[in-house]
């Protein structure tokens, strides 16, 4: 891609979410589009790729959602509702209020919001019912205030602040329905240039939504000829309804999560400073400008819990010496989970360092200022997103990408780093014992806990695993939050194990998904492979079994090109492969492994029998 292509692919549409990280498109499959006049233009101008358009459902203050069974609520993946600002003020309710009377505003605000609310209820019906994931629009503020623009900003007297108000409200009120998120609309015109698109130079301001030339057609006999709107104004509403698209696709493959990356390694001459310290000294302004935003992007994403590592050509005594003296302490060595500072080819770093991160190249994204250096990290790993060609470009690529964010922020997430850095640790005592001696050393401690609903401690974690979870996936299967409570009410039990060793606490790292006598998916992070964790912690499944009089433990398996660390869990815990799945009868379940303390919690597992 040449700079002129580039510069219109951040320029247009995907200004808001930038593609630059996406090595794949997956369809979002088929959805509704709920809502009036705003949703209708949506439906028209529908903008993502290898996917069918949305069911569009007509609905307004009065409209009531038809029936949906079940069997055809399957066939949807996503809900987008668009409520009709026009339902919720009526046009004239609004400029009848004298100017001084705030008890007016407010009781009509609480009446605004009664309706809101009464409208947003109808509307989530197939939420209610199915869980099915729902994406909400909020409402777009004025440019102005109509009243004046000396007169009071943050008062309700100001229909921009009122809308602003209802929006709040609304994103609060979301909170309150399981699998449903906010699509900022309104950020969504703001960035885009609202003067570009909204209907508030000509229609009344509760109608709230953009500039088309529907009624044109009525003009057409008035003695001076006029223009239709796009003729007075420099309308851009297409690519509007294509960037409001963009971002549900956006939110949809943070949820999912489609292409995730999980490490961020950076060159630092030239890319997290300006010019070459070591030789240079440390020069007037080496972080001023995108390099301190830059330096600010990195730790957004390590306290999303993306890791972050450095790969560069350097002295690291001599890094060590002015790191400090440029950043001030602002980021830290320390926040940087791997660190490859050496004269090695960059390309030899980056495979040890996937190694001692247990990870594939392609959650790897490479950041370097040299050319040549980013062609040979791609021609070693041609599935590595690589970038550092434009710095102008990064902070937002690194922030604003789908593939870099997440929907929740664990308690795991926010101490990865920490437990990257004790992962290193811990491999350099492995290199110099055996293996028994190393794992007698460890103090290895495994704890195992149920979650048999939403509100189970640990829920949270163990969706976030099983959707990012490649190398130790029995699967490959991803779940959705709707489909996984679907599978709680049909009997499907969670078992989350947490890890601790003498270095750190790791937190929950696995989980096995199991239906009655079925195990249907064993997920556990690489953070912990080697240690034989699963090899304790299956035993506590069979036993569960057992107890609950299974007679015969069946497991799943499916074999995807990231798995090969588990393809042999199940034959080393003594299952047979037969017809397609993996079995046993399940006379006793298995020794735990000597070296591991394994915990369970009493009132719901019984406690297996250890070597």
């Amino acid at each position: 891609m040449d700079f002129e292509q580039l510069h219109r692919a951040h320029n247009g549409h995907r200004y808001r979410t930038p593609a630059d990280l996406t090595l794949r498109y997956a369809s979002i499959g088929k959805g509704f589009l709920i809502g009036s006049c705003f949703a209708d233009g949506l439906r028209l101008n529908f903008d993502i790729p290898a996917s069918p358009k949305p069911d569009y459902i007509l609905y307004n203050g009065v409209a009531k959602l038809p029936e949906l069974s079940k069997e055809k609520a399957r066939e949807y993946r996503y809900q987008l509702i668009v409520l009709g600002l026009r339902f919720i003020c009526p046009e004239g309710a609004y400029i009848k209020i004298g100017i001084g009377d705030e008890a007016g505003y407010q009781k009509l605000f609480d009446d605004c919001v009664d309706r809101m609310l009464q409208l947003l209820d109808g509307a989530m019906r197939y939420n209610k019912d199915y869980h099915l994931l729902t994406f909400v629009s909020n409402f777009m503020t004025l440019q102005q205030n109509p009243t004046g623009r000396l007169f009071p900003r943050y008062s309700l007297s100001n229909y921009s602040y009122f809308v602003e108000r209802l929006n709040e409200r609304l994103t609060q009120e979301l909170s309150n329905y399981k699998n449903t998120y906010l699509l900022d609309t309104n950020a969504i015109a703001s960035s885009f240039g609202k003067k570009h698109l909204s209907d508030e130079n000509m229609w009344v301001s509760s109608h709230g939504t953009y500039l088309d030339d529907a009624f044109y057609l009525h003009d057409l006999h008035r003695m001076d000829k006029t223009r239709e709107a796009a003729g007075h104004y420099d309308l851009k509403v297409k690519e509007f309804m294509s960037a409001i698209w963009a971002e549900l696709l956006a939110s949809y493959r943070v949820l999912q999560p489609i292409d995730p990356v999980k490490l961020v390694v950076i060159d630092l001459d030239d890319t997290l400073w300006r010019g070459v310290p070591a030789e240079e000294g440390v020069g007037r302004e080496p972080k001023e400008g995108w390099p301190l935003g830059f330096a600010e992007a990195l730790l957004y994403l390590k306290r999303r819990g993306i890791l972050l590592g450095i790969i560069s050509k350097n002295d690291e005594a001599k890094v060590a010496a002015f790191w400090d003296r440029i950043y001030e302490g602002y980021i830290r060595m320390n926040d940087f989970a791997i660190k490859k500072i050496n004269w090695n080819p960059k390309a030899e770093n980056m495979n040890e360092m996937l190694i001692e991160a247990n990870l594939l190249p392609q959650n790897v994204v490479f950041i370097d200022d040299n050319p040549v250096e980013r062609a040979a990290m791609s021609e070693a790993f041609p599935e590595m997103r690589v970038l550092g060609q434009y710095p102008y470009y990064l902070r937002r690529i690194l922030l604003w990408s789908a593939e870099t964010q997440v929907g929740l922020v664990t308690d795991e997430s926010t101490r990865r780093t920490q437990m990257m850095q004790a992962q290193v640790r811990r491999e350099e005592s492995r290199k110099k014992m055996s293996r028994e001696e190393f794992l007698a050393s460890l103090g290895l401690k495994v704890n195992v806990e149920t979650i048999m609903n939403e509100h189970d401690y640990g829920f949270e974690r163990a969706l976030e695993l099983l959707n990012k979870t490649n190398q130790f996936n029995t699967t490959g299967v991803r779940w959705t939050k709707e489909q996984m409570l679907d599978g709680f009410v049909a009997g499907v039990t969670l078992y989350t194990f947490d890890v601790t060793d003498k270095y750190t606490n790791y937190g929950i790292v696995g989980v096995a998904v199991v239906s009655q006598n079925r195990i249907k998916q064993f997920v556990m992070s690489c953070r912990v492979v080697g240690m034989d964790v699963e090899l304790a912690v299956m035993p506590l499944v069979e036993s569960c079994l057992m107890t609950a009089g299974c007679p015969r433990a069946i497991a799943d398996f499916v074999e995807t090109p990231a798995n090969l660390l588990c393809r042999d869990l199940y034959k080393k815990c003594g299952y047979t492969f037969e017809n397609g799945t993996w079995n046993k009868p399940l006379c006793k379940p298995l020794p735990v492994p000597p070296h591991v303390t394994l915990t369970v919690e009493a009132r719901r597992i019984p406690q297996p029998t250890s070597a």
